[in-house]
């Protein structure tokens, strides 16, 4: 099995927008017309006087929603594990600019981007932990479709795609600063890096600073493991585990008949994505061919 999996042999071992829509109501009022003999004298118009010039108002400033908060926690809570988990895309300033040649400041945002999941059994990971000098300052969510990924990495890997904005002002300063992401797997403290670390030139904090609107917290790793499940292979001899969803996919081992306990990672309407303590196994299975307690 490629090493896309060795984050299950660490798990074995430690078991809006809502539119608002706005409008406007005119009111008219009538008035009858009084006969002419009734109405006033019309005053004779004033010359008209200088015009004064419009006093000028604070200019609103742009409010740019982020991902990123000042407050990270400790990038060593989560235990890296190795393998194949994704990449970092691109890295820009907000917008889609070229990151300058001279330091970014707090008046800058970053925009990265890539996929996330383990591509050796299509495991999806639900966000991403962005990092800068050992600190967690963003947890994204994975959900954007990535075709490409699906067809060349693993077909259960299509909604892999996630994005991020840092505010420059909520990333720490150390010597070394870079940008690195981890993908979490399995409902277990592992994670696995991406591919794409990327150093950053950051100036000393302090000065103008962008305007930004950041998440209510930040998601740390689970507290407690996934639960094991009773699964149940029907039948007298052994079925196939596959690397992914399908009768096509290639089987990578094999599950007695009889009762196993299992932790159950990846669900789909007609298959399952299991790891088996017992057996030292893990991979997809067919529904119809198990069942689960």
């Amino acid at each position: 099995m490629r090493p896309g999996t060795v984050w299950l042999g660490l798990a074995i071992a430690i078991l809006l927008t809502a539119g608002a829509a706005s409008f406007l109501i005119s009111l008219q009022s009538e008035q009858a017309a009084a006969p002419p003999s009734a109405r006033a004298p019309v005053a004779p118009a004033s010359p008209p006087g200088p015009v004064p010039a419009p006093v000028p108002g604070p200019v609103a400033s742009v409010v740019l929603d982020v991902d990123s908060r000042a407050d990270g926690y400790a990038l060593a809570e989560w235990r890296r594990a190795q393998g194949e988990g994704g990449a970092i895309d691109g890295v820009t300033l907000a917008g889609g600019q070229a990151l300058p040649a001279q330091s970014l400041t707090d008046a800058d945002v970053i925009e990265l981007g890539g996929w996330a999941g383990d591509a050796d059994l299509g495991l999806r990971t639900r966000f991403v932990v962005v990092a800068v000098c050992g600190r967690v300052v963003a947890t994204p969510t994975v959900d954007t479709p990535r075709p490409d990924v699906a067809e060349r990495v693993h077909p259960n890997l299509f909604a892999s795609g996630w994005r991020a904005r840092l505010a420059v002002k909520h990333l720490p300063r150390c010597a070394d600063a870079a940008i690195e992401v981890l993908g979490p797997v399995g409902g277990f403290p592992f994670a696995i890096p991406l591919e794409g670390r990327r150093a950053l030139d950051l100036a000393p904090a302090g000065g103008p600073a962008a305007d930004t609107r950041g998440p209510a917290g930040l998601r740390g790793p689970p507290a407690d493991p996934p639960a094991l499940r009773r699964v149940v292979v029907q039948g007298q001899g052994s079925v196939n585990l596959r690397r992914c969803a399908g009768p096509a996919c290639a089987a990578i081992g094999q599950l007695a008949a009889g009762a196993h306990m299992a932790i159950l990672a990846e669900e789909t309407s007609e298959w399952l994505l299991l790891a088996v303590p017992s057996a030292g196994r893990s991979g997809w299975i067919a529904k119809r061919l198990v069942r689960l307690d």
